[in-house]
């Protein structure tokens, strides 16, 4: 994450689809049901992207009390925010052509590693993550 400047403190800084991220875990868990489902509603209950994000969300809200907080700390709601965004790039660049989709042939989404993480308590930091 960047750090304020005198000129930009009080200004929050935004990714790069012009969001700001979150770093309260009751917001970030009520965003991503309803991120999930928009995602569901517009493609259908095959869309793995969507799908990845329910299982994310029942990993984090299925985990004991502590593993919780630990999970839904500033740093890796960060993360997770960035993951997701990634992973939403990734899935609806690599969508298929319509006969393909017809048939249901559906790109597969990434984010399974992270629930995987999550059910393992643990968030790795990706090399490709933005250190500003």
């Amino acid at each position: 994450m960047r750090r304020a400047s005198p000129s930009s403190a009080g200004r929050r800084i935004r990714n790069k689809d012009g969001k700001v991220p979150t770093i309260d875990g009751r917001v970030f868990m009520n965003t991503l049901v309803i991120y999930a489902v928009k995602h569901s509603q517009a493609w259908g209950k095959k869309n793995d992207h969507a799908k990845a994000c329910w299982a994310l969300h029942k990993a984090i809200s299925t985990a004991a009390t502590g593993v919780q907080e630990k999970l839904l700390g500033p740093r890796q709601l960060l993360i997770l925010q960035w993951l997701i965004m990634r992973d939403h790039h990734q899935y609806y660049q690599s969508k298929k052509s319509e006969d393909a989709l017809k048939r249901g042939e559906l790109p597969t989404s990434q984010l399974w590693t992270t629930v995987d993480h999550v059910n393992s308590e643990y968030i790795p930091m990706p090399l490709s993550f933005p250190t500003e």
